[in-house]
């Protein structure tokens, strides 16, 4: 779904950006099912707009019948990369 380094590299530095700086975020807190529905409930996450309405609503439908059986499980929540770009020749640090 994403393109890798490499490719961000590419299209970064054909866009006039320079050489993107790569942080690696730290793992968010354990939450439970249900609190994980209620943030994706409110698609309040840029990659989720990209998902049809229609996929959206038939995945949070299921989403919520899991919640109702598991709601107080707990789930974890990988780290994530943000990728930092700057123009070419700026000095941004």
């Amino acid at each position: 779904m994403f393109p890798t380094t490499v490719e961000v590299r590419e299209s970064a530095g054909a866009a006039g950006f320079g050489d993107p700086v790569l942080t690696t975020l730290p793992p968010e807190p354990m939450r439970t099912l249900r609190d994980s529905y209620e943030r994706i409930r409110l698609r309040a996450l840029s990659t989720l707009e990209r998902i049809p309405d229609h996929e959206f609503s038939t995945g949070l439908a299921n989403f919520a019948a899991d919640v109702t059986e598991r709601g107080d499980t707990l789930v974890s929540h990988p780290r994530g990369d943000l990728i930092v770009l700057h123009r070419a020749g700026g000095d941004f640090r």
